[in-house]
């Protein structure tokens, strides 16, 4: 029987507010003093909305040992509320925030124990039930001290096969953690589920049918720039008492990128379709204008031909509380029409312009906290743009107020 992981890290190089590299160093041993060679440490990078999070990787050497550089320029703040996640096979996945790794005033060293890997299985099945093997599941979304979609190395690292059975086990997870995952099938594409409430141990995924979609686009405006494409469904969503909320399905989606003039998706799971779009530049001249919802049936091919229609500028100011400009704070600036977010930075004035499609737009302004795991926000405004001369937002007020981020 393997026995707990203890890590013993340290924050370095971010002392104060100064801006540059930071970063962390420590060693990974089990409970005996013994080094663990071969450890991951992911150190995760915060990502814009619908985006997997970039996360900058060590491995412990023969003494047990690793360093983590991080890039600058970020103050200590500024990476004090980013996740830190470590794998080693044989224990459960342990997340954390460098805030944590801080040593203490005493200069002691500060410890992180790995538990001992009990794991979850899962079940995939087809829509008649029928078990499936040789589907590929990966986790998506594991909630931690610091909360985040798992860095693109550490899905494909946890990801496994389905047996004879159906079934895969992670070993280094717990449903308490792990809140959704992914069934990549040449069948029936891509499909996640979202676990509302900690099922047990064992939970059956229930794959639904597919059908197509082919979408080009009219250019007779211009190319869209490096923007992520995303079509997926949702299944209807049936009202139940929590704690019997079933794991929901989100159907298959597919990304793209580089001025696209058409995608095809050969398998997308029935349901309600939807488009969006994300980690666009706020100086796009052109943006897609998605159909609105529509029902998509097993076996249907769907055809869409999308316009790709010239933006409008939006602009605004983020006030601080004692109506300071507010510098540095994250705008996420909604653009219905598009399906999407886009991110944008207040300057040193606290103004931000971002190009918007005409039509309902909502802005938030949001920044960490120093201290924890909470945000400073404002409150979302939402307008109308209507016309080529664009439109300017009232201003938008941080404010103390915890919310999340």
């Amino acid at each position: 029987m393997r026995i707990g992981l203890s890590v013993v890290l340290m924050l370095l190089a971010v002392l104060g507010e100064a801006r540059g590299d930071a970063r962390i160093r420590g060693r990974v041993v089990d409970r005996g003093g013994n080094p663990v060679v071969g450890a991951k440490v992911y150190w995760l990078q915060p990502p814009p909305p619908h985006l997997v999070p970039e996360s900058v990787d060590a491995e412990t050497n023969g003494q047990g040992e690793f360093e983590v550089m991080l890039k600058g320029p970020r103050t200590a703040s500024e990476v004090a509320n980013d996740g830190v996640l470590i794998h080693a096979e044989g224990y459960l996945l342990r997340g954390a925030k460098v805030l944590e790794f801080s040593a203490p005033a005493n200069g002691a060293s500060t410890a992180v124990e790995l538990s001992e890997q009990s794991g979850v299985t899962i079940r995939v099945v087809d829509a008649e039930g029928h078990v499936l093997g040789g589907e590929l599941v990966e986790p998506l979304l594991f909630t931690n001290p610091a909360g985040s979609k798992l860095p693109a190395g550490l899905v494909q690292s946890l990801g496994q096969i389905s047996n004879a059975n159906g079934e895969v086990r992670f070993p280094a997870l717990t449903f308490q953690n792990l809140k959704s995952v992914r069934v990549v099938s040449q069948t029936f594409g891509n499909q996640e589920v979202s676990f509302y409430s900690p099922p047990e141990a064992t939970v059956t995924i229930q794959l639904r049918q597919t059908g197509s979609v082919h979408v080009t686009f009219d250019a007779a405006n211009g190319q869209i720039g490096k923007c992520k494409l995303l079509a997926f469904t949702d299944a209807p969503f049936t009202a139940v008492t929590v704690p019997t909320i079933p794991p929901r399905l989100r159907g298959a989606y597919a990304e793209f990128f580089d001025a696209p003039r058409e995608f095809e998706i050969p398998a997308l799971a029935e349901g309600s379709l939807r488009f969006q779009l994300s980690g666009c530049s706020t100086n796009e001249s052109v943006l897609p204008h998605w159909p609105t919802r529509c029902d998509f049936k097993a076996g249907e091919r769907k055809e869409f031909r999308v316009p790709l229609e010239k933006t409008v500028t939006i602009r605004g100011r983020v006030l601080e509380a004692n109506q300071a400009p507010a510098v540095g704070a994250d705008v996420y600036v909604y653009t219905r029409n598009a399906g999407g977010s886009i991110l944008a930075t207040s300057d040193k004035e606290g103004r931000y312009r971002v190009n918007v499609l005409q039509g309902p737009t909502s802005v938030t302004a949001m920044r960490n906290s120093k201290f924890g795991p909470a945000a400073t926000g404002s409150t979302t405004t939402q307008e109308t743009v209507v016309g080529e001369a664009g439109h300017e937002f009232p201003d938008l007020m941080m404010n103390s107020r915890s919310t999340s981020p």
